[in-house]
């Protein structure tokens, strides 16, 4: 199989994911980056794919909200590979 087919037997094998966190301030449920990324190794892994990811560079940058409060924004720039240990794509 292709690492084309074997990506997509990994999406087709990636279901609803449980918002673990919580955000207290604005009361809100989010799915966390942990939960997000196990559940994504383990299609991909079953498929037969490895993932790896580095982090290339992490930023902030203040900014007023249209109330007038001040809030920071984190950008994480990331660069994620998918290789197939069968084939070598």
């Amino acid at each position: 199989m292709s690492i084309h087919g074997k990506l997509l037997a990994a999406q087709k094998a990636i279901h609803g994911i449980s918002k673990t966190g919580f955000n207290e301030h604005f009361r809100y449920k989010f799915f966390e980056e942990r939960e997000v990324l196990q559940v994504a190794r383990d299609a991909l892994n079953n498929a037969g794919l490895a993932f790896f990811y580095s982090v290339e560079s992490v930023s902030d940058r203040e900014v007023e909200t249209k109330k007038g409060n001040v809030e920071w924004l984190t950008y994480v720039f990331m660069v994620c590979t998918i290789y197939d240990a069968e084939s070598g794509e």
